[in-house]
């Protein structure tokens, strides 16, 4: 049976397979009257076409299943419709008018078979169509009517109709032709992965040395090491061995030299001039900008007055005695130059912030400019709560900007032609800060404002390139031109002994941890990993206590899929809802996994469902209110159990640690999974992983150029 429509709107495609649901409007409801509603009716399958309006011949029959009758396309085809359709379709080609479209209804054009032919436009000028309107409408029904021929051939090589959408919204009916011609370059402009390139290039006579592909190869190998390692610098011989390896295992026999030599004309890689490391132009830029902004807050010659009376009088306020160290912290406001102030769980790290503030208002009256940020939503408003001021995420203080016809973010509003308003910046949780961030935050503080970057050395390195606080430190230590304070002693109570004490033994690779009522250590098989964890969230709700699963990997026993899955049963009896793939449940406990600052959410946020149907849903984040729509639900997850990175700037009364052995478990993680715990630490693992993980000293210490770069700027300085 052949039903003529034309498309009005889409419901639903699968990229991958081509599937479509989408509602059409009946040319025509003679003989089909009990299958459409107000001349609209539902039509599935593989259907290339979804522009608005295009007037389409579906093969198939009707069918009926519970949401009503629809109509089950086998094949699709275009048709002579009637003007009304034409008129329409024409009308949403941007640049194509009224008097065009009516010389092509009136006067019997054959739009969707004459356009095919090469003299197509001179034939649309001689009924009295523009040249440039005839251009447009040959160019669109082109690309429509050549975008089944995409997906076959696409379809064929690599069983994805993703890329074939990609390549046709991208390139248009030129697109086979542009991929086969240079497979790797638009390869990656559409989506492509390298093997899929590889496919392409192959069969199209491209041969495995192709240099493209060389470079193509060790481009993505540096970005993985990039990625995984986030060095900013890496070893040539290490690099080139790697990949090596890598193209071994996909049939390559390759020699050294050949590596080499593709790696040396690779475009965004700089070498060395020993040849032995290289560095991504782009990093080293970013880094020495980094590196100029510090310089240039370290020149501020501004100072304050903080004597022994003002640290009195601020002792008074606060109703506490501070020790020689946390003094020495509030001497740093002596001066406008930039400062840190680093230390472990328990060292007052907390109680320093509100004595900066107390000090600085006592200095310079109480309208001084005093503004406090941390990298996540969580630490910011632990920093409000502890000080009773409002405090930002870094992303608020330096103010994003938005383009105005999508919404994307765009960069920030402050910057060094737009400084922050401030005396006085105080950055807490500095440890998850990456390079690219800190490039940004730096550039955007004044001139002669205070500056003190707070946070804990020990913790993992941050999520992207670079090692911002760790590289400031040690510069710090090396010229003494960033003034430093270590806080070392601990102020928790002894009842919390085991946290403090079996951090410093993680952070010291010492295995022989101790069991306290604030540290317990449950050794289990690995197989029970998921079920001891879950077990003890279980507890922890009924109690109804603050309490979090940390999990250093998402697989595998006592990973974070397998006790999400396990706790969801478990804890939330609600009816499942499928929505964008997914499985959740209304008050299923859920975490993001990107950042929208626009639409109010951040990587890492914690929350609750409060509201969900087949479409979107609602998520209440510490009392706020956060509606996900479409795209936005596809950065969340269930939070029952989240990873370390997504715990790092929050606490919670009690964290449940499944350490698993893996390459990522490692001390660092460990440190920073106990260090979550404000009262308590529950550890579930072997003794095989719990001393694999202590010797695991992997991503401690990253491999960059920020350090040297300050260093020899301050010696140009001498």
């Amino acid at each position: 049976m052949i039903y003529k429509c034309r498309i009005r709107r889409l419901i639903f495609k699968n990229p991958k397979t081509g599937y479509c649901e989408m509602r059409t409007e009946a040319e025509s409801i003679k003989g089909i009257k009990p299958y459409v509603e107000d001349r609209c009716a539902t039509v599935k399958g593989y259907i290339p076409y979804i522009d608005t309006d295009l007037p389409l011949a579906f093969d198939g029959e009707w069918k009926d299943d519970s949401d009503g009758w629809y109509f089950d396309v086998h094949s699709t085809s275009f048709y002579i419709p009637k003007k009304v359709f034409i008129r329409d379709f024409l009308a949403g080609i941007t640049g194509v008018g009224k008097k065009s479209i009516e010389k092509i209804c009136s006067s019997g054009f054959d739009l969707f078979n004459e356009i095919k032919e090469k003299d197509a436009v001179d034939k649309l000028v001689s009924i009295g169509v523009g040249r440039k309107p005839a251009k447009l409408i040959r160019k669109k029904l082109m690309e429509i009517i050549r975008k089944p021929d995409i997906d076959t051939i696409i379809s064929a090589y690599l069983e994805d109709y993703t890329i074939a959408d990609n390549l046709y919204k991208e390139y248009g009916y030129d697109g086979i032709e542009k991929l086969f011609n240079s497979p790797y370059l638009i390869g990656k402009y559409i989506g492509l992965d390298l093997e899929q390139c590889d496919i392409v290039a192959f069969n199209n006579g491209f041969s495995r040395s192709y240099d493209k592909r060389v470079k193509a190869y060790l481009s993505r190998t540096i970005q993985r090491r990039i990625d995984s390692k986030g060095d900013t610098i890496i070893g040539v011989e290490e690099l080139i061995n790697e990949q090596l390896e890598e193209f071994s295992k996909l049939g390559d026999v390759f020699d050294y030299a050949l590596i080499e030599e593709q790696l040396k004309d690779t475009p965004d890689v700089l070498i060395s001039e020993t040849g032995n490391y290289l560095i991504i132009r782009e990093l080293l830029r970013v880094e020495r900008n980094l590196a100029d902004e510090i310089i240039r807050l370290t020149s501020n010659k501004k100072t304050y007055s903080i004597t022994d009376s003002v640290i009195d009088q601020t002792e008074r306020q606060m109703g506490i005695r501070f020790s020689a160290e946390q003094r020495e912290a509030l001497q740093l406001l002596s001066d406008s130059k930039p400062s840190i102030i680093t230390g472990g769980p328990g060292t007052g790290k907390s109680t320093i912030i509100q004595g900066l503030i107390e000090c600085f208002k006592t200095v310079c009256g109480g309208h001084t400019r005093i503004r406090l940020a941390a990298p996540t939503n969580k630490a910011k408003n632990r920093m409000s709560i502890i000080t009773g001021r409002p405090a930002d995420t870094l992303h608020t203080l330096l103010e994003i900007d938005y383009m105005s016809d999508d919404g994307k973010e765009i960069g920030f509003t402050r910057g060094r032609n737009n400084p922050i308003n401030a005396d006085l910046i105080i950055i807490d949780e500095t440890s998850m800060i990456n390079d690219e961030m800190a490039c940004s935050m730096t550039e955007a503080i004044a001139d002669e404002c205070k500056v003190i970057f707070i946070g804990d050395i020990n913790q993992i390195p941050p999520i992207g390139y670079g090692a911002f606080f760790n590289d400031i430190i040690t510069f710090s230590s090396w010229t003494k031109t960033i003034r430093t304070v270590w806080l070392m002693q601990t102020y928790r109570a002894s009842c919390l002994s085991g946290i403090i004490t079996n951090a410093e033994r993680i952070l010291n690779g010492n295995t022989n941890l101790i069991n306290t009522p604030d540290f317990e250590i449950r050794s289990v098989y690995s197989s029970c990993l998921t079920q001891a964890a879950a077990n003890e969230a279980i507890k922890c709700q009924y109690n109804n206590e603050d309490h979090q699963v940390i999990s250093p990997m998402y697989s595998y026993s006592g990973g974070i899929n397998e006790i999400n899955g396990y706790l969801q049963s478990a804890l939330n009896s609600n009816p499942p809802v499928t929505i964008k793939g997914k499985t959740f449940k209304l008050y299923d406990k859920v975490v993001f996994t990107a950042t929208s600052h626009k639409n109010g959410y951040s990587n890492g946020d914690v929350g609750r469902i409060v509201r969900l149907d087949n479409y979107s849903i609602d998520v209440d984040i510490d009392g706020k209110n956060v509606s996900l729509r479409s795209a936005d639900i596809n950065n969340l997850e269930l939070g029952y159990a989240i990873s370390v990175h997504k715990s790092q700037g929050s606490e919670w009364d009690t964290v449940i640690v499944s350490l698993q052995k893996g390459k990522v478990a490692t001390r660092a993680l460990l440190y920073t999974a106990v260090t979550r715990a404000r009262r308590k630490v529950v550890l579930i693992c072997t003794e095989e992983t719990l001393e694999y993980v202590l010797n695991n000293t992997a991503g401690m210490k990253r491999n960059t150029v920020l350090k040297y770069e300050l260093f020899k700027r301050t010696e140009m300085l001498k």
